[in-house]
């Protein structure tokens, strides 16, 4: 550069200068411009060419200010001043969109101290470049070990979550093998993850709808699921697919069978009370339009009845006050039963004279539907110690049933029988039976069999109360079906305390 500076003795020899040295100048990589003292460009090297992409036309300073801010001043001070300058500058790269720190570095070309003109010379600043790579590579660092510290904490979120979930969750694959499933998901399915792993999940589902309708619904189904050891529950499920370069999807999944029993058990229990309301109402309407309907009657008619007549209408008012009485009755007995306010008065007590009082009772109600009462005592009854009139409430409601349920002209039987350890009363009908999974639930308040719960009449409590009162009699009672049709109850009397509870559980 100095040896450029002192061979430049006028102006017109700066362009002997160019064309004697333009083939060095050309080859370098930094750009390079020759100015003169008017600070016009008189010539530019390749690389300044292809820095400004002046198509082949002599770049003008005006243009190399653009890119290069500050470049116009500088030159134009460094003329006039004869004195060097540096410019630190960054200029955003094109094709790479980096930032590339220069230096611009001005150098006024003099003949005995007289300024002729202006040499540019641009160089990249090393130094800067690098320390702005170590700067960027730093800020990088920086963000993908804070993404890879919220990847890490994302992680262990989700698995947090996953594992500690109140509800089972697996995640399934696309063939809808489990590839990992939780700790409540594994207790659900009563299975160890070992055992688990790769196993398709329809193999604890009974029934299944369509998993891409649900999938694209996000819907929860409930569904009937068998576990690993064969217990079978239901289940809330719902199923989500992912979609990404691995499709899955995540399936969530809750116990719902105690809450479904319960629910079934209050509808049952609702159900019970609608019908037991129903019944009741009936029950008490049909006495109360007969003592309504002769009572008017009497009052009308009063003066034109014979004595005769008269005691025909105080006869229906007196029975349907009876049926009032015996309903609020067993609806009272129910309430103190349940409570264990009743007092029984145990005394020795003819099982066989008992039962054949009650039936008794039966005969006008059995001859209005021709319907024969057959008691066998098959053979010598003891005497057992019970409250007598408890014990004929007992008989009366079982006998009851057996005739309002018999058709016409059936016969029912009455079987009595002293065994070893108890007194067997059998008491069997030719009625409509009962079904078998209703065998123990009829003894339940409020219930009716489905057959004899469409109008024949009942509050639903006869057999609850003969259970209660039986429990606190030493005795037992439960129902079957008969071979040959209608139904068969039979009480055990036990005549030794201790073994009660080996029949009341039948």
């Amino acid at each position: 550069m100095m040896y450029l500076t002192d061979r430049l003795e006028i102006d017109s020899e700066i362009s002997d200068y160019i064309k004697k040295h333009a083939c060095v100048m050309n080859v370098q990589a930094n750009p390079i411009a020759l100015l003169n003292k008017s600070s016009i460009i008189i010539y530019a090297n390749r690389a300044l060419f292809d820095a400004l992409k002046t198509d082949g036309s002599l770049p003008t300073l005006v243009q190399l200010n653009n890119l290069y801010r500050g470049v116009r001043q500088s030159v134009a001070s460094s003329i006039s001043e004869n004195k060097p300058k540096t410019l630190q500058k960054v200029v955003r790269d094109n094709a790479t969109e980096q930032l590339i720190p220069y230096q611009v570095h001005i150098r006024p070309v003099t003949h005995k101290s007289v300024c002729k003109g202006a040499l540019v010379y641009i160089e990249t600043d090393i130094k800067r470049l690098v320390d702005y790579f170590i700067d960027e590579k730093s800020t990088l660092s920086n963000k993908i070990f804070t993404l890879n510290s919220n990847l890490k904490n994302t992680f262990n979120l989700v698995t947090a979550l996953f594992d500690n979930s109140p509800v089972g969750m697996m995640i399934l694959d696309e063939q809808n093998k489990i590839m990992q499933i939780n700790k409540n998901g594994l207790s659900i399915l009563d299975v160890k993850a070992a055992s688990v792993i790769g196993v398709n999940s329809n193999r604890f589902y009974s029934a299944v709808n369509d998993s891409s309708l649900l999938a694209e619904e996000r819907v929860p189904e409930e569904v009937y699921a068998v576990t690993w050891t064969g217990e079978k529950k239901i289940l809330m499920r719902c199923s989500v697919e992912c979609k990404s370069e691995d499709v899955f999807s995540v399936e969530t999944f809750v116990d719902v069978t105690e809450i479904e029993r319960a629910r079934f058990t209050a509808e049952e229990a609702n159900k019970a009370k609608t019908e037991f309301l129903e019944n009741m109402s009936h029950e008490l309407r049909t006495p109360l339009h007969a003592i309504m309907g002769f009572s008017q009657c009497g009052i009308e008619r009063g003066e034109q009845l014979d004595v005769k007549k008269a005691n025909v209408f105080f006869n229906h008012i007196y029975h349907g006050g009876e049926i009032l009485l015996a309903l609020i009755n067993d609806l009272l007995d129910v309430a103190k039963l349940g409570g264990g306010k009743v007092i029984f008065n145990n005394k020795p007590v003819q099982i066989d004279e008992l039962v054949k009082e009650v039936v008794n009772e039966f005969e006008i109600l059995a001859d209005s539907k021709e319907i024969k009462i057959n008691v066998e005592v098959k053979n010598i009854i003891k005497s057992t110690n019970l409250d007598e009139m408890r014990m004929m409430q007992v008989v009366r409601n079982i006998l009851n049933n057996a005739v309002k349920f018999s058709k016409e002209k059936d016969e029912v039987t009455v079987e009595l029988e002293q065994m070893d350890e108890f007194i067997q009363l059998r008491v069997y009908d030719h009625g409509p039976g009962i079904p078998d999974d209703e065998l123990e639930s009829i003894f339940e308040k409020f219930i009716q069999s489905s057959r004899t719960n469409t109008g024949a009449g009942g509050s639903g409590l006869g057999l609850a109360i003969c259970r209660d009162i039986l429990n606190h009699q030493n005795g037992a009672i439960w129902a079957e079906n008969k071979p040959e049709g209608g139904a068969a109850f039979i009480v055990n009397l036990f005549l030794n305390h201790n073994i009660v509870n080996l029949m009341s559980s039948q």
